[in-house]
């Protein structure tokens, strides 16, 4: 092999292993997914299918045959256009909301309550023209409207409490799903709304003995691009821990008194609860 043709197969090797580096970094909603990707955006895909009930196979970060027929069903389901790619439409949908399964009882008055949203959201998102539900029926419940709350808006947010939220956000829920940094940011808009907290970004964040970050100093460390990304989202309305208030790693720290809490949801290592 002369020295031309081994320069052009390192070359084409380098460009592989940056390919492959980036795509395995990636985080859902930055790239188009299909039958064959790889990544952590799909295993964050496929841990969103599973949540909302349907079926993607192992959660491996694999876009194989199983994951490709829950994208399809999730699709037919909400629906978005039945094509199992997982463009900005399919990744947006996923990433602002579950689905849930209507049982014996149900009414759009105890979903919307149970998940912490508006029952005109729920008829808006499902194209209800009845309050009348079916057992069996599937429904998209939308995350938290930042319209109907009083969660603070972008242009109310100062650099400065943008900067420390994402470094909370970073020291919280690195290696975390994407939609779990969201749901962490969420939580602590959810708690400048309610009476229970402080009424600012870092009057919560800053609040003794609340965050773990902030006892060790590790909030002072700088935050990651995605974490300023979940921080727009969560300030653009997006709340995936449906309107929680706490929230812990039952791994790496139990906390005993937060059992007898109702869990909202779990997302990655995060359980979320009021």
């Amino acid at each position: 092999m002369d020295k031309r043709t081994l320069t052009v197969v390192l070359l084409v090797v380098m460009v592989a292993l940056l390919v492959a580096t980036a795509a395995s970094a990636a985080t859902l909603g930055t790239r188009s997914l299909s039958l064959g990707s790889r990544g952590s955006d799909v295993q964050e895909l496929q841990r969103l299918l599973q949540q909302n009930g349907f079926r993607p196979g192992p959660i491996d970060g694999i876009f194989g045959n199983m994951t490709h027929g829950a994208v399809l069903s999730y699709q037919r389901v909400t629906g978005l256009p039945t094509v199992g790619v997982v463009g900005p439409l399919t990744s947006a949908k996923l990433l602002s909301g579950l689905t849930h399964t209507v049982k014996r009882g149900d009414s759009l008055y105890i979903i919307a309550k149970n998940y912490n949203t508006a029952i005109d959201a729920l008829r808006r998102s499902n194209n209800l023209n009845t309050d009348m539900l079916l057992v069996g029926q599937r429904l998209v419940v939308p995350s938290r409207q930042a319209a109907a709350t009083k969660a603070v808006t972008r242009a109310s947010l100062s650099t400065n409490e943008r900067e420390l939220l994402a470094r909370i956000v970073h020291s919280e829920a690195q290696g975390e799903p994407f939609s779990g940094m969201v749901a962490v940011a969420a939580v602590v808009f959810n708690r400048v709304d309610s009476k229970q907290f402080p009424n600012t970004i870092s009057g919560v964040i800053q609040q003794p003995y609340q965050f773990e970050p902030v006892l060790n100093g590790w909030v002072n460390k700088p935050a990651s691009p995605d974490a300023y990304r979940a921080v727009d989202a969560a300030l653009g309305g997006q709340d995936p821990s449906f309107g929680s208030l706490f929230f812990y790693n039952p791994v790496k720290a139990p906390h005993k008194w937060l059992g007898a809490k109702p869990v909202i949801v779990r997302i990655g290592n995060h359980v979320f609860l009021k």
